[in-house]
């Protein structure tokens, strides 16, 4: 008798500890939970800061090189004009007559390679690369 009061009592603990541990919260999981949230927020800055860096990159060059004058047959400067406000066209051709190639170009502009490379193309057979 007293060999089943012990198997029973131990029954006993065994299910009241069974449903303890449904009902108390995994350590584990919370932090592996908080570990991914501040994964995906690391994620979004990264890519936010890639972003920013390339908008400011692409002022930077931008800014940094304004065209002194675009000079005629007869050598007379025709006007000054800043890169930001020329077309993509006219950075082209400007960058092109800087003596950068289409690669240069392309990286550059963020433009495909192919794109410039037809821009330069039908230029020169209107006759402005000759």
């Amino acid at each position: 008798m007293m060999f089943e009061w012990i198997v029973i009592s131990l029954f006993l603990v065994a299910i009241t500890l069974l449903c303890v541990s449904f009902f108390k919260q995994d350590k584990i999981s919370d932090l592996e939970k908080q570990l991914e949230q501040i994964q995906m927020t690391m994620i979004k800055e990264n890519y936010q800061l890639k972003k920013k860096m390339k908008v400011l990159e692409e002022e930077f060059i931008l800014h940094d090189e304004p065209l002194k004058t675009v000079s005629t047959t007869s050598e007379q400067p025709i006007a000054t004009k800043n890169v930001t406000t020329m077309s993509d066209h006219e950075k082209i051709s400007y960058l092109y007559e800087s003596g950068l190639n289409y690669e240069q170009i392309s990286s550059q502009l963020n433009l495909p390679y192919d794109q410039i490379k037809l821009i330069l193309e039908s230029m020169n057979k209107r006759g402005r690369y000759s």
